[in-house]
């Protein structure tokens, strides 16, 4: 084996150990089987990898209200004028 034996066939980049080929389809191909974020997108190869960033990156950016979850917190400022201005006609939360 050469130095450099795992070769990704899409860009045909080549690494010396397969964990690393793994990792760039993952993130740079985009391959089946990645964990998304649903509130901003971000992928990762792990689901524990997921669920760390969901946990200290979105977790304390929820709206009190409606517990929707924000990337940014400029998101979550400008989200919350919604619940101060307008009033739900079924339930009357503001």
């Amino acid at each position: 084996m050469s130095e450099f034996d795992f070769k990704c066939e899409i860009c045909t980049k080549s690494f010396s150990q397969s964990y690393n080929l793994k990792r760039h389809m993952m993130n740079i191909h985009k391959n089946l089987g990645t964990f998304r974020c649903e509130v901003c997108e971000k992928s990762f190869s792990q689901s524990g990898h997921l669920k760390r960033h969901v946990k200290t990156v979105h977790e304390n950016l929820k709206c009190d209200v409606c517990k929707r979850s924000f990337c940014q917190n400029e998101e979550l400022q400008y989200h919350k004028f919604i619940h101060k201005y307008f009033k739900c006609e079924i339930c009357a939360k503001s």
